[in-house]
């Protein structure tokens, strides 16, 4: 497996590839990549003259030219490169544990749920997420793998999907449950400020089983909420890729959401919102790590 990440050195951002023991960073202007846009990395990577992998792989074993431990690792982007298109009620215990906060809009869809989530920044691993609990907000947290656009694509098939997918990573996908109600649709409950916690790592997709069968969970302070496989999704990768992109263009650099687990807040009784100091874990085994507190402001 290959895995990049974004983070800060006392020489500004970089942009890096992970050695194989995960304690030390190879920075990409080695091999000729300047800058931290996605696009660019996507570019390298993923387009026509993309870097050679057997060098690569060979400069994996490598100590890196940065400690892991020495950095301030940050989100893959702090501003979204392209559009983010979220899948919901993925998982079919999820979608039944929806009935008992959302009513009418809970149960086990027969098509694929799409909405748009708009934020004000990528948040990054280890950051202190300043979100307003005030107005009524009930947050609560959503452990989902996403994944990154790295081909431009129409009319998808399931079978070409695979090769227009650049890395997955991890996200949470904070909401307000309270707005979600209130509102019906979900776009609103769905970008509260501060609230899109994404990575640490981006694992690139090409080097890993395709489609992903890996465990997701999370914890809040420590306790486990969530628990599944990606292998249980709904609506696969595939088919998500193939539905999404009939008459509507994919492009390098779109993030996909593919869904959450049952496990969130609102399906505890009493409701278990997330409160000013709770402190928020999700991984997905072999991807990544994400942890974040909340600070109510």
């Amino acid at each position: 497996m290959m895995k990049l990440c974004r983070y800060r050195t006392n020489d500004g951002i970089q942009f890096g590839l992970v050695n194989k023991a995960e304690t030390g960073i190879l920075r990409l202007s080695r091999f000729g990549i300047e800058g931290d846009g996605m696009k660019a990395i996507i570019d390298a990577f993923f387009g026509p003259m993309k870097l050679d992998r057997t060098m690569l792989k060979a400069a994996l074993d490598e100590a890196g030219d940065d400690l892991m431990e020495n950095v301030e690792l940050l989100a893959p982007v702090d501003q979204p490169p392209g559009r983010i298109i979220c899948l919901g009620k993925n998982y079919r215990d999820h979608a039944n544990e929806v009935k008992s906060f959302l009513g009418k809009q809970g149960g086990v869809p027969t098509a694929p749920i799409y909405f748009g989530k708009m934020v004000n920044r990528i948040m990054g691993h280890d950051e202190i997420l300043k979100v307003d609990l005030s107005n009524g907000c009930e947050l609560d947290y959503e452990v989902e793998m996403a994944l990154f656009i790295g081909k431009e694509g129409t009319n998808i098939t399931p079978e070409e999907a695979e090769a227009h997918i650049f890395a997955y990573t991890v996200v949470n996908d904070l909401t307000d449950r309270a707005a979600q109600r209130r509102h019906e649709q979900w776009l609103k409950g769905k970008s509260i400020d501060n609230t899109f916690p994404m990575g640490a790592f981006l694992l690139l997709a090409d080097t890993m089983e395709f489609p992903p069968n890996r465990k997701i969970r999370s914890f809040v302070n420590g306790e486990l909420r969530q628990e599944a496989s990606t292998d249980y999704l709904i609506f696969s990768i595939e088919e998500i890729l193939s539905d999404l992109s009939k008459n509507f263009t994919l492009y390098p650099g779109d993030i996909i959401l593919t869904g959450t687990p049952a496990g969130v807040g609102m399906g505890f009784t009493p409701p278990k919102a997330l409160q000013s100091g709770d402190c928020v874990d999700c991984e997905i085994e072999g991807i990544g790590w994400l942890k974040n507190r909340i600070e109510g402001i």
